[in-house]
Parts: structure tokens; C-alpha cells; sequence
């Protein structure tokens, strides 16, 4: 594995592994205070779609017009990153909707 493609790697696995920072912050203001995830929800939203938009564009711009292999890294990387991050806000959805009851 030549430096490029490991960088590329480390790029993608640094962008994916977000989200997972992501939830346990937001499980640490969940301990704090369970009415504080209502604002959190609209923010992890609207991450998702952007990163998702964000990494199926680069990856379309990658693969029609440019030979730069670090846009499908990034690319990929951002759609990992909405995937991850699905998952945490589902998380943040059950316990908002077991607060609410």
C-alpha cells in the first residue's frame, strides 16, 4: 500500500468514526438533561442529509470528470458519516419519545 492509499484510509476511517463521537457526546448531555435532546435532533438532521448530499456529489464529481482519487475517499467517507450518524439519531429519537410520554 503505497502513502496515497493509505492516506486515503485514514480519511475515509477518520470521517466515518465521527458519528460515533457524536452519539457519545450526545449521550453525555443526555445524562445532564433529557430535554436538551430535543434540540440536538434537528441538528443531527440536517447533518445527515448535508454530509449525505456532500459525499454523493463528490463521489458523482469523482467518477464523471475527475481523476482525483481523494474526492471518492471523501466522498465515501461523508456517506459513512450520514450512515453513522442515522443511527445515533435514532437513538436520540427513541429517547426522546420515551421522555415525552
Amino acid at each position: 500500500m503505497n502513502s496515497t492509499q493509505r492516506s486515503m484510509v485514514i480519511l475515509f476511517f477518520s470521517i466515518a468514526i465521527l458519528p460515533m463521537l457524536i452519539w457519545v457526546a450526545v449521550a453525555v448531555i443526555a445524562r445532564k438533561s433529557e430535554a436538551a435532546l430535543r434540540t440536538v435532533l434537528p441538528f443531527m438532521n440536517n447533518a445527515r442529509w448535508a454530509s449525505w448530499g456532500a459525499g454523493v456529489a463528490l463521489v458523482l464529481v469523482y467518477l464523471i470528470f475527475s481523476p482525483a482519487y481523494w474526492l471518492f475517499a471523501c466522498g465515501m467517507g461523508l456517506a459513512s458519516f450520514s450512515i453513522g450518524l442515522g443511527i445515533a439519531q435514532g437513538w436520540v429519537k427513541r429517547r426522546v419519545a420515551g421522555f415525552q410520554r
